[in-house]
């Protein structure tokens, strides 16, 4: 059949275009790594796709994650991008997702899409702010990354290229009760320029403490893996947001977080080493 809206775009092809790809669908049984369409080797997910382009197709029986709002409203923004896909595509996927652990996925994508999460932002940024939130970065199409904060947070790398690979490599674990007792004082600059070691070259203020995430799953000969979340006290910055990151060495990895003016004067262990950009 004709598709209702050609042109419209989902998981980055249109539906015109993942029509033509349907007819061929026998010859996709060997999926390349990180070819979107090679990915869709079966019914199945193109049963997804079916949804997203409105070709009729309800939503499967049974629970699912649902929508990404938290109130099952639309989406305030679809086409804004997170994590290398629109917030319509985390919508489409995440109606279909049947499976547990939907906040590990979905969880943080609400407020990045501009849904109305709860967290009203005071006129100063405190790290506990950060408690009970994920956050989400991701630049491409092959790899998302979640970090959530508190007693239970964790910073991890998610698959994107392939819908049925729902793998999830953590990186590390926080520790303490309260990302205010895991912020610790910044490492000194590795250069004259005031460049840490690696991945905050985005960084455009001063670096007022760092949140480690040790005990990740194990990467060989490197140990286990280990991340940093580095936050900068930036002019201008309404709401905490990660910037960049970077895997500035093999398996140790570093995420750069802007924040708004701290509360206070201290941060981290004595409050001591300041980093000035």
């Amino acid at each position: 059949d004709d598709v209702p809206d050609p042109g419209r775009v989902v998981l980055g092809k249109t539906c015109e275009e993942w029509h033509y790809d349907a007819s061929y669908l026998p010859w996709l049984a060997d999926p390349k790594e990180g070819d979107v369409l090679l990915s869709f080797g079966t019914c199945e997910s193109l049963e997804i796709i079916e949804h997203g382009c409105g070709c009729g197709r309800g939503l499967p029986p049974g629970p699912t994650c649902g929508r990404i709002c938290p109130d099952g409203g639309p989406l305030p923004d679809p086409s804004r991008a997170v994590g290398g896909r629109t917030c319509s595509d985390w919508e489409v996927l995440s109606s279909f997702d049947d499976e547990p652990g939907c906040g590990d996925r979905y969880g943080g994508i609400s407020e990045v899409c501009g849904c109305d999460a709860g967290h009203e932002q005071a006129g100063c940024f405190d790290p506990g702010q950060l408690d009970g939130r994920t956050f989400f970065y991701g630049d491409s199409t092959r790899f998302q990354y979640s970090l959530s904060f508190g007693p239970d947070g964790r910073f991890a790398q998610q698959y994107l290229w392939n819908l049925e690979d729902k793998r999830v490599i953590v990186v590390g674990y926080s520790g303490g009760a309260s990302a205010a007792d895991a912020v610790s004082s910044p490492k000194p600059p590795a250069g004259a320029d005031g460049a840490g070691g690696g991945g905050d070259a985005d960084a455009d203020g001063t670096v007022r403490g760092e949140i480690v995430f040790t005990g990740g799953f194990p990467c060989g000969r490197y140990g286990t893996r280990t991340g940093v979340v580095r936050l900068v006290e930036t002019d201008g910055a309404a709401r905490p947001e990660i910037v960049s990151l970077t895997e500035a060495e093999t398996c140790r990895y570093v995420a750069v977080m802007n924040v708004p003016k701290f509360c206070d004067g201290g941060v981290g262990g004595d409050g001591d080493g300041l980093m000035q950009r």
